[in-house]
């Protein structure tokens, strides 16, 4: 275990450095990592033969790390590299853990990254808010539409996957009912062809007539109202902040390979009458697309990956020659997110479980 938690923090040292100083997490590091871990895990089995019995926990922790990592990567929350490093961490987890707390470890370590990070978050951008701000952001929460279509999602959606989740065994508390309500709702628009809010209605209408005796109570309105308070301040509030406080606008001749574009630039019309034109691009709005799912063409890459150098060329040579009629664009200011799996990780370690249920336990043992 020892050897593990140093190799862990050897990985978490190397990586956020060059997060920080570079904005690259190095796959040599990563490749590192993965290389180590059976080593590391073979080692600790021959000294204590007892911990082949979490091998499988350890098998099937991984296997959750790399779904959720790439699906984490497929709907925007973050790069390849932060995806590649969060499966190396998994892996290098030590078995002893494993053992010790079951199945969901790399779910741990997932809360134990994003749930500081949105507090934190929140607490630096309400204090970098002016007035203005903070009421542009809880108008965009109480957004009646948005608020409809999540409340439908939760209703019907989220009903019949937990069921599922129930004839697999798989535990659903509050963090896991919150994240794959998020998860569920930002894929299933990114991946849908055509308007959803029929099938949001019928499925929740399937769900209140096959169920009612649940719906129509006290307790599922607590439930319902609960989650939905929760998601919409930090889907809605939180990312409204943080797109107008994490960006800076820069002229179109100073952009640089390597840029995460806040507006996109896409073309318009056809014929005589094309163009370019800004589209405001945030992570995890899918949901806002409902309103309108335009398919809107970029004339550069939109990924984690940010501008090419093929892309600044292009961009710079279409406002050169007039047919780009803006001469400023918004730039995301790119948040290192090795620090914050590093940081995860550690508490993952230590705590053996997600900080939050470690602080309600705590809470709960305490004669107040």
């Amino acid at each position: 275990m020892i050897l593990n938690i140093l190799f862990i923090i050897l990985v978490g040292v190397l990586t956020t450095y060059t997060d920080l100083k570079r904005r690259i997490i190095q796959n040599k590091v990563v490749l590192a990592a993965f290389l180590a871990a059976p080593f590391l895990h073979i080692f600790n089995i021959i000294q204590n033969p007892s911990l082949i019995s979490a091998v499988p926990y350890m098998v099937y922790n991984i296997a959750f790390s790399v779904f959720a990592g790439v699906l984490l990567w497929f709907i925007y929350v973050w790069p390849a590299g932060d995806a590649k490093l969060f499966i190396a961490y998994s892996s290098l987890l030590p078995l002893d853990i494993y053992r010790a707390t079951g199945s969901f470890m790399s779910f741990d370590f997932l809360m134990n990254t994003f749930v500081p990070v949105f507090f934190v978050m929140l607490l630096v951008l309400l204090r970098k808010s002016k007035k203005p701000d903070i009421k542009k952001g809880i108008k965009v929460a109480l957004d009646p539409y948005t608020i409809f279509i999540t409340g439908l999602v939760i209703t019907g959606f989220l009903w019949f996957f937990l069921g599922i989740f129930s004839l697999l065994g798989i535990p659903h508390d509050y963090l896991i009912i919150m994240v794959f309500l998020f998860v569920m709702i930002e894929i299933v628009n990114k991946i849908s062809p055509f308007n959803l809010e029929y099938t949001y209605i019928i499925v929740a209408v399937i769900r209140i007539l096959v169920d009612y005796r649940s719906v129509f109570t006290f307790g599922f309105a607590y439930y319902l109202l609960s989650i939905l308070l929760v998601f919409m301040v930090f889907r809605s509030f939180v990312l409204e902040l943080s797109f107008s406080k994490n960006t800076v606008r820069r002229k179109i001749g100073d952009l640089k390979p390597g840029m995460q574009l806040a507006e996109g630039i896409s073309e318009k019309g056809h014929g005589k009458k094309a163009g370019y034109e800004k589209v405001e691009f945030k992570q995890f709005t899918f949901i806002g697309d409902l309103k309108e799912r335009t398919q809107k063409k970029f004339i550069h890459n939109m990924s984690f990956g940010g501008l090419t150098e093929d892309d600044v060329k292009k961009i710079k040579r279409l406002r050169k020659d007039g047919k780009i009629p803006f001469d400023d664009i918004l730039v995301h200011i790119v948040m290192p997110f090795a620090l914050f799996l590093f940081l995860g990780v550690l508490l993952t370690v230590f705590l053996r479980t997600n900080f939050v249920t470690y602080i309600i336990h705590f809470l709960a043992s305490k004669p107040f």
